[in-house]
């Protein structure tokens, strides 16, 4: 029995598309398999290291005890004046607080000051008694209750100021923590890429590490006293305060 034409122009058709899909099968190229991804490279540094060896940290952390100290000092030195009356301890904040050095005129005041709040407190203090004890003139009452409003004056006012000075040298030690931290990371990534690392750990989160983890942290220290080194020491007999 013969096919119809159509039928056999179909069966061709079809038998000439399969052919020729298996020539272009076996005419293309494998693909290739994924590249393996490149193994991730490890470093460590020393995070106390950086901090003892760099020079600039150090120098800007002496600077920074060596300004707390003086705050301590000024500190102290304005608690000797607790029986002074407002004018008067305005003078002492001025001259206590300066930049610079006191002037021997101010240091002179300073010393006029301090006996005047000595002189004082011996008044108050002679004074009580006489209160307590019913001796006291209308014109000493009068007087104890004066001394007795200004010590109290100051000791809220020393509060005040150690308050402010605190949070003073708390805004500062943040702000210098940060600028050196930043930098440190700075430095600490721009040598690790340099060296092929794609992750840096704190040597004092590595509980064991193979030879294959390079510790990074004589690079890092060399690069930041490179490029960013202490300052130079100020000349002997320069001065300052």
């Amino acid at each position: 029995m013969r096919m119809p034409a159509l039928v056999r122009a179909t069966v061709a058709l079809g038998a000439l598309l399969l052919v020729s899909a298996f020539g272009q099968a076996q005419e293309a190229p494998p693909t290739a398999p994924p590249a393996a991804p490149a193994p991730t490279r490890v470093a460590i540094v020393d995070w106390t290291k950086l901090s003892s060896d760099w020079t600039l940290e150090v120098a800007e952390s002496e600077a920074f005890q060596t300004w707390f100290s003086r705050q301590n000092d000024v500190y102290k030195q304005i608690m000797l004046f607790a029986y002074l009356f407002d004018d008067e301890m305005k003078d002492v904040l001025r001259i206590a607080r300066a930049d610079a050095a006191p002037s021997d005129q101010d240091q002179a005041r300073l010393r006029e000051l301090e006996k005047l709040s000595k002189d004082r407190e011996t008044e108050f203090q002679a004074l009580k008694p006489k209160d307590a004890d019913g001796t006291i003139t209308p014109q000493e009452k009068e007087r104890l209750s004066a001394l007795r409003d200004c010590s109290s004056r100051r000791q809220e006012q020393f509060a005040q100021l150690k308050q402010e000075m605190e949070q003073e040298a708390r805004t500062k030690l943040t702000e210098l923590g940060t600028r050196l931290r930043d930098t440190k990371l700075q430095v600490i990534q721009t040598v690790a890429q340099a060296g092929g690392v794609s992750v840096v750990l704190s040597s004092d989160a590595v509980v064991w590490s193979g030879p294959d983890v390079a510790d990074i942290t004589a690079q890092v220290i060399e690069a930041l006293n490179r490029d960013h080194p202490a300052p130079p020491a100020p000349a002997a007999g320069g001065g300052g305060h």
